[in-house]
């Protein structure tokens, strides 16, 4: 039977450029009505949406509010015995009286491998490792320290052999929605959950922003680069270089090591057509689509030039 005092404290924000895990969550309460609140920040709340709408029109102000900092005080008076706190996102760390008054009902969704894939971007660094075979989603209980708590509800996903991260949301998505509600509706029932440490070595890395971090390095190997290149492709806004001083986005690429060339041409154009680009490599060469190219002023030509 439905427990209709429960009420839900959400902490966090959509992923770009998608309406889930928040949107998603929040349009299921209002069809059922049940009751919740949103506790966010700026970074969230501007992201675009699915809609390529920033994330805060699809909210009633009725629906958030919205912290710059982590307001402990106010958080611990919205807390009672019915509240269950569900940390989707979420850019915070919750302080340990925050913990405690939740009493075991404060859960973290994080849809990537534990203890393997602790903190942020995770199918960034999944594509950097070549992980991409399996893929778990998981709820576990809020510790002090990120991704550190007991699994709650895990689910394994197969994964397509080769993607950028935007076919990885696509492709988990009827799973992920269903996980989700599944993970609800345990709660609204009172259903029991059987809680087990985590397992295994563990990693953990940082959260990304590819307008800093997406830098190609051209002394890399050439399937090091084509796997950067994919990492911080769609939905981000790409891996990037430049010729001169004009920067280029790269959002996709293909590698071939069947011809290799002298470490001093490195990032050179040795040849072009009409749709593509090849750039010279030490061990092998890459091939661009100039459609996966963006860049600001265009170029009359791209023979010749370095990549840098």
């Amino acid at each position: 039977m439905i427990n209709r005092k429960i009420k839900f404290l959400l902490f966090g924000g959509n992923r770009l450029k998608e309406d889930m895990p928040i949107t998603y969550l929040i349009d299921y309460f209002k069809k059922k009505k049940i009751k919740f609140l949103l506790i966010t920040e700026n970074i969230h709340l501007n992201k675009e949406t699915y809609s390529k709408k920033k994330f805060k029109l699809h909210l009633n102000k009725k629906d958030y509010i919205l912290f710059k900092k982590f307001q402990k005080k106010k958080v611990l008076k919205l807390i009672d015995k019915n509240t269950y706190g569900l940390s989707l996102s979420s850019v915070w760390k919750f302080p340990e009286e925050v913990i405690k008054k939740f009493n075991g009902r404060l859960f973290n969704y994080h849809p990537s491998d534990l203890p393997s894939s602790r903190g942020a971007a995770n199918i960034t660094w999944k594509i950097l490792n070549e992980n991409k075979k399996y893929i778990s989603l998981n709820f576990h209980d809020v510790e002090k320290e990120f991704d550190t708590g007991k699994i709650v509800s895990t689910k394994k996903i197969k994964l397509i052999k080769s993607f950028i991260p935007h076919d990885y949301y696509k492709s988990i998505l009827k799973t992920e929605k269903f996980f989700l509600i599944d993970f609800i509706k345990k709660i609204l029932n009172d259903k029991k959950m059987l809680k087990k440490k985590q397992k295994g070595e563990s990693f953990y890395w940082p959260r990304l922003n590819a307008d800093v971090d997406g830098k190609i390095n051209w002394s890399w190997d050439c399937k090091s680069i084509f796997l950067f290149i994919r990492a911080f492709s769609y939905p981000f806004s790409g891996a990037f270089t430049f010729i001169g001083k004009r920067k280029i986005r790269i959002f996709n690429a293909k590698y071939s090591n069947k011809k290799r060339f002298h470490p001093f041409q490195n990032g050179l154009v040795f040849r072009e057509d009409n749709k593509k680009i090849f750039i010279a490599h030490q061990t092998g060469y890459l091939e661009i689509l100039k459609k996966d190219l963006k860049y600001k002023k265009k170029f009359k030509s791209f023979i010749g030039k370095r990549l840098v």
